[in-house]
């Protein structure tokens, strides 16, 4: 038997790998998002055109896998959509070199001159030489601090301020506020319809990408959550004044970390700041309870993330081309025509 293999599956197949992907998965940057349970339903829901995943086993072990998409003629990419936070890739080396890439070509099919590796994390991947890397976003973790009050302390004096000066507000106005946590499967639909109510009332409603069930990305929210919940993963926060819902953040939960994949709150109450207010106290009721170690974000740091003392990192897009010079010469001319367009002249 061969020491290398690999093996090219369509997506149809991909529920023949799960737990080969999620032991892949734990031994490399073991993330939620990346979990078999989660790509799943990412597939379920947006793969629409033909997707490969490509394998690579070394003594029969899974050590590399991606899910490939065909985005032109001679153009590949690895499977993305807005709601992964990170490529569809897992690879035991943290290195993606030339030598991988031709691998990778040879056992796609059709022709491949150019790949895209998108949105890799670079708590995992390095950036090497040989391919065209380009930065995408910093993002932040915490560390579940095990002394909330020391946490709370380390913070800086206007936001420790301004954070209690809201519950003091909301306190004197006779507003009683709850966190409550919903981890039941049968419970999951009926929250992330009201995720969607809070979402549409601001501004993505304008830009049409508020979540909803009817649409495409609430029909993936509702079965990822769901089928995170069946296994006891998932967790919505609802935080509630005087009992009525005014923020919601969807998180999923994977070993001692939580994820939390999408947040929004009722403008209406902007002044209190409930999705800030919300985040503290779950960040003392995790502080508290001990199990959930680290919280991740996978979105674009924001004030709010460093007004919380978050760990920054970031994420990077890899472009590899057959030919790397010719690749470069033609990026060159077209961002020197990008800079100096040529005015047509009016006679």
């Amino acid at each position: 038997m061969d020491a290398i293999k690999w093996q090219l599956l369509p997506v149809s197949e991909f529920h023949t790998i799960h737990s080969q992907w999620d032991a892949l998965n734990q031994r490399t940057l073991n993330q939620g998002v990346l979990s078999a349970l989660f790509m799943q339903s990412l597939i379920n829901t947006f793969a629409a055109q033909p997707l490969y995943i490509l394998c690579k086993y070394e003594r029969a072990q899974l050590t590399f896998a991606g899910i490939f998409e065909q985005r032109s003629n001679y153009r590949w990419a690895i499977f993305q959509t807005s709601q992964g936070p990170l490529g569809a890739i897992l690879s035991e080396s943290h290195t993606l070199d030339r030598r991988l890439f031709a691998d990778i070509h040879q056992h796609l099919p059709g022709t491949q001159l150019l790949f895209d590796f998108t949105q890799l994390d670079s708590a995992w991947f390095e950036q090497s030489d040989g391919v065209d890397c380009l930065p995408y976003i910093t993002t932040g973790s915490l560390r579940v601090p095990e002394d909330f009050d020391a946490y709370f302390a380390s913070l800086s004096k206007n936001t420790r301020q301004n954070i209690n000066k809201a519950k003091n507000r909301l306190n004197k106005e006779g507003v009683a506020i709850e966190l409550s946590i919903v981890t039941q499967p049968e419970q999951i639909k009926a929250h992330i319809a009201q995720y969607g109510e809070l979402e549409s009332k601001g501004w993505k409603s304008s830009l049409g990408t508020a979540v909803d069930i009817a649409n495409e990305q609430g029909a993936f929210y509702v079965e990822m959550m769901t089928s995170f919940a069946e296994q006891g993963l998932a967790q919505i926060w609802c935080y509630k004044f005087n009992g009525a819902i005014v923020a919601v953040d969807l998180c999923i939960v994977h070993d001692d970390t939580i994820t939390i994949l999408k947040t929004t709150f009722d403008e209406n109450f902007a002044r209190y700041s409930p999705a800030l207010l919300m985040k503290v106290d779950a960040y003392k009721a995790m502080s508290e309870q001990g199990n959930i170690k680290r919280i991740e974000y996978y979105g674009k740091v924001m004030d709010w993330h460093r007004r919380l003392a978050c760990e920054e990192r970031a994420l990077f897009h890899v472009t590899w081309a057959k030919n790397q010079t010719l690749y470069r010469s033609l990026n060159w001319l077209k961002n020197k025509i990008n800079k100096h367009p040529k005015v047509k002249e009016v006679n």
